[in-house]
């Protein structure tokens, strides 16, 4: 057997090995963040992050593997398979990265604009919320197709779990005053 191939092969197998892995580990829970509007690319653990740096080392590999295994298949010389499959897992990486940081840039846009993009926004209480701001609820809401979770605080009585709210004011990148629907109609 040809060694290019056989090392063709093992990437694309020890990638598939790891990508199966990563893929049972989360189905199990081992990689999930608890919460709601969780950020796949935002580790909360060491097992999550050592997860994280494997995904772009499983893609590329799994890139390179296929692609010098597809090379060789069609009797491409050896030095071209080669470059095709190394050109194949780099841009695999350098897709990995951007969709990492269009998720990362989301995130960030969502708390840096917080004031324009979730004033007036409505939300549903998910943990009770207390009275005159003396403690902290939970609320949900939908943004751009995403479902976040964010503490809250009320000026008025208690908010009762399952009340619509509105966000009146952005007092930190995770905590909102909110105010019952009734009051900003």
């Amino acid at each position: 057997m040809d060694p290019l191939l056989l090392g063709y092969l093992t990437c694309a197998i020890i990638g598939g090995l790891v990508a199966l892995t990563q893929f049972l580990l989360s189905y199990m829970g081992f990689s999930e963040q608890p919460g709601f509007g969780h950020n796949p690319f935002k580790p909360a653990n060491l097992l999550q992050t050592i997860l994280l740096l494997l995904y772009p080392v499983t893609i590329g590999l799994t890139a390179f593997g296929l692609m010098g295994i597809g090379g060789h298949a069609r009797q491409w010389p050896n030095h071209i398979t080669f470059a095709v499959a190394l050109a194949a897992g780099l841009v695999a990486v350098v897709v990995f990265f951007s969709v990492a940081h269009m998720f990362k840039h989301g995130e960030n846009v969502v708390q840096a604009t917080g004031h324009r993009v979730l004033i007036g926004q409505s939300a549903v209480v998910t943990q009770a919320i207390p009275g005159q701001r003396s403690s902290v609820g939970r609320v949900v809401l939908q943004q751009r197709e995403r479902t976040l979770e964010f503490m809250a605080v009320t000026p008025h009585g208690e908010l009762a779990v399952g009340t619509r709210v509105i966000v009146a004011i952005v007092l930190q990148s995770d905590l909102l005053e909110v105010i019952p629907e009734a009051f900003g109609a």
